[in-house]
């Protein structure tokens, strides 16, 4: 079994497809009975890498949920479970949609994350350890040092200050609306390029998510085609995690919808 062809990586905003059906199994009893699909090519994105799976409808039946597995040959393989059974065998052709309002505010989080992290490493030397997206808002941790304060006295807090200036300069990369760019590389060629952050690698080759002038890290999420899309960044709270602290922020529509919440205002035509 080949391994699925990932089109969200050819075009991010792709939102239909047609794909022949490569496996079609059962999952669950008889009285909950699901269908898992292969399929030779897929514009769904499945949950890793701290990213949300795709929503959206294979045959019009709803997609519950999108994971990576190995093949029996060793290659990676997408699998489709749907919401409930489908009569369909491997060699047919399926139609697929993607939910595109939640891939889009996937492409905006996961963007943003990287203009944000970027923004704290530029303005206060603070380096994003992990980061989660969550369907109200996105959090990063970031490893506190000395400098930093005491991170093991109770209720630390990163100076207001410190969170100004990082989302000031997030802000304005979102406006000077900078190309972006998702690529593979050779792993023997990073250091060609000054990312942000390095891990352990095993493949040869690397996907590169790069903000023209500004950051580039490795990334296997979907990304914006330049800054401007993410709309603005809006940091929102904060707290101790660990030997880290957690910012919560919210992008794009989010950031507008909190902006008019905490200022009590009313969005319409007058």
């Amino acid at each position: 079994m080949a391994a699925t062809v990932k089109l969200y990586y050819e075009n991010p905003y792709l939102s239909t497809f047609e794909s022949p059906v490569v496996s079609a199994r059962n999952y669950g009893e008889a009285d909950g009975l699901k269908t898992e699909l292969i399929l030779e090519r897929t514009c769904f994105y499945p949950e890793s890498g701290g990213q949300t799976a795709d929503r959206g409808a294979v045959q019009g039946i709803g997609v519950e949920s999108v994971f990576e597995e190995k093949s029996p040959s060793g290659e990676t393989v997408i699998v489709h479970r749907l919401e409930r059974a489908l009569d369909i065998t491997a060699g047919d052709t399926v139609k697929c949609e993607i939910d595109f309002d939640a891939r889009f505010q996937n492409m905006q989080d996961h963007t943003a994350q990287h203009i944000l992290s970027e923004a704290f490493i530029k303005t206060a030397d603070l380096h994003t350890q992990s980061m989660h997206m969550g369907s109200d808002y996105m959090t990063i941790d970031l490893a506190v040092t000395s400098k930093h304060g005491r991170i093991d006295a109770k209720n630390f807090r990163l100076d207001r200050a410190i969170l100004d200036a990082a989302e000031t300069l997030a802000n304005s990369i979102i406006h000077k609306n900078l190309k972006i760019e998702s690529f593979f590389a050779p792993k023997t060629e990073l250091g060609a390029y000054n990312l942000r952050k390095t891990p352990e690698l095993e493949d040869d080759t690397v996907r590169l998510v790069s903000i023209k002038g500004y950051d580039n890290s490795l990334c296997c999420g979907t990304h914006l085609s330049s800054t401007g899309e993410a709309g603005a960044i809006k940091i929102i709270g904060q707290q101790k995690a660990n030997n880290a602290v957690r910012i919560k922020f919210v992008n794009g529509m989010k950031a507008l919808a909190d902006y008019v919440h905490s200022k009590g205002l009313k969005i319409g035509i007058y």
